[in-house]
């Protein structure tokens, strides 16, 4: 069914593929790290001033004259509405393209292997060709990959704003 060369091309041309997602899983993480920076640069004004004098004279002592608003508290937390959205865009991404690597080394894995398994097995060899192709041709994105690690903050934004809508977090039954 699955001759040797056949069984080659599609090897290489799943560790081709398992190749690809694992440099753009590297470039997902080396995006998480400059979200991460970026998270923590943008939060440094907001820690200031909340915790005044913290940063020693890195940071400006607020005036005692001048009394900040829960306004401008509220407008540097928004600042960092967009440095958590990429933190969590770039984990997402991570997490699946982790997911689709691994998907694909098993893959590469069992086309390298069939020939071997039909060596061992010759009396099961159009089973095990039979059960390796089914496995091969499956979808990887059709099975359910890690979940990815969530911010904290966007877990109590995310809750927060469904309260606000009035959406409930739970999967619905397609039933």
């Amino acid at each position: 069914m699955i001759s040797g060369a056949t069984t080659a091309g599609l090897s290489t041309s799943l560790e081709d593929t398992r190749a690809r997602y694992e440099a753009r899983m590297n470039s997902a993480k080396k995006g998480f790290y400059i979200a991460v920076a970026i998270l923590i640069v943008f939060a440094l004004p907001l820690v200031a001033q909340l915790v005044p004098g913290l940063f020693g004279s890195w940071f400006p002592m607020p005036n005692s004259d001048h009394v900040e608003t829960p306004y401008a508290v509220l407008g540097k937390i928004f600042l960092l509405l967009p440095a958590t959205w990429l933190t969590v865009f770039f984990t997402k991404s991570y997490a699946e393209y982790f997911h689709l690597e691994r998907e694909y080394a098993h893959k590469a894995a069992l086309a390298k292997s069939v020939d071997g398994f039909k060596r061992q097995a010759p009396k099961y060899e159009e089973e095990i060709t039979a059960e390796v192709f089914m496995e091969i041709r499956t979808n990887p994105t059709n099975r359910d990959g890690p979940e990815p690690a969530s911010h904290p903050l966007y877990d109590v934004l995310s809750k927060v704003v469904s309260k606000i809508l009035g959406k409930d977090n739970k999967k619905e039954d397609k039933t």
